[in-house]
């Protein structure tokens, strides 16, 4: 096998197997497997009280809609999260994400 096949295989029989690390989420109304965990709560202005959550989404690239830029909205399981980046590793999609809490 290649590399390349050998990562694909990795990708969907480990990384994102629901029994070791993946869920079921849906995204922009696609049911995908995704990891999807959330990284710290931040404050946004604290004279008002506002936080922001971030979080970060991983799924097969093949899964996904098309890549957006920062600023951009992605939903997730009925919920919008704002787009801060999007790069593609190795086949996946690494997703940073915020959510004004």
């Amino acid at each position: 096998m290649s590399l390349k096949s050998d990562m694909a295989v990795d990708i969907s029989e480990v990384f994102l197997n629901t029994e070791d690390f993946g869920d079921v989420h849906v995204v922009d109304g696609n049911e995908i497997v995704a990891v999807f965990y959330d990284e710290e709560i931040q404050p946004n202005d604290p004279e008002f009280g506002l936080v922001s959550k971030k979080w970060t989404l991983q799924a097969s690239s093949a899964d996904m809609p098309p890549p957006r830029k920062p600023g951009a909205t992605l939903e997730i399981d009925d919920r919008v999260y704002l787009v801060e980046t999007w790069r593609e590793e190795l086949g996946m999609s690494v997703v940073s994400l915020s959510e004004n809490c």
